[in-house]
């Protein structure tokens, strides 16, 4: 496989993974917030007898928290961050009631917090695959401006013997061979460290030739 080749099907595997995520986002999405925004609108209607005075109040609610959970997602917020593994939780309910006895009722809201992670993890899941769809198609490689060509010319002189890390090369075709796991780093000296290509960067270049 060449150079050229090897970006090309990592951007389709990229590209792949993206439009899955915008899938799976936009399915998580329509369930989650289109039955919050039946709750909503059958407690509106309740409290307000009037249909359209409820689907606003509903279509509000609903708005405000997909924009939170979209927040959430974009900054990286983890609702399960936490919650203790169901061992560590176990043993922290027998610690209480080893020091309260019959009391463990009393700390259920300090211990029982898997309700509410859940439940947030569910209403993330949508904004969260649409965070994670744009960043899988950031990462994908330019094709064009010439920088694979620039990749590949320095593939080559990696391929006639390594270079010192000190050598200078064109900074975005080594990010490009680095990202795609083409090179290795090997220390010769306490203040030396060449970089070579691996065994998939010998193959590349193998099957360029």
């Amino acid at each position: 496989m060449t150079l050229a080749e090897l970006v090309r099907d990592r951007n389709s595997d990229r590209t792949s993974d993206a439009i899955m995520k915008v899938i799976y986002g936009a399915g998580a999405t329509v369930i989650t917030c289109g039955a919050l925004f039946a709750v909503c609108w059958f407690v509106g209607l309740a409290a307000t007898a009037s249909s359209k005075r409820a689907a606003i109040y509903a279509f509000l609610i609903t708005s405000g928290a997909f924009g939170l959970a979209f927040w959430a997602a974009w900054s990286k917020v983890d609702p399960l961050r936490e919650l203790l593994p169901r061992e560590a939780a176990g043993k922290e309910r027998a610690t209480i009631d080893a020091l309260f006895p019959g009391q463990v009722a009393e700390f259920q809201n300090l211990l029982g917090r898997e309700k509410v992670g859940g439940f947030m993890a569910i209403v993330f899941a949508g904004p969260l695959n649409f965070v994670e769809a744009l960043a899988a198609w950031k990462d994908r490689i330019p094709e064009e401006g010439g920088l694979v060509e620039r990749a590949g010319e320095l593939l080559a002189r990696f391929a006639e013997s390594g270079l010192p890390s000190a050598t200078e090369v064109d900074p975005e075709a080594f990010l490009l061979l680095a990202r795609l796991g083409l090179l290795k780093a090997k220390k010769f000296a306490e203040d030396e460290v060449v970089l070579s290509l691996n065994a998939k960067g010998k193959q590349v270049v193998a099957e360029s030739g």
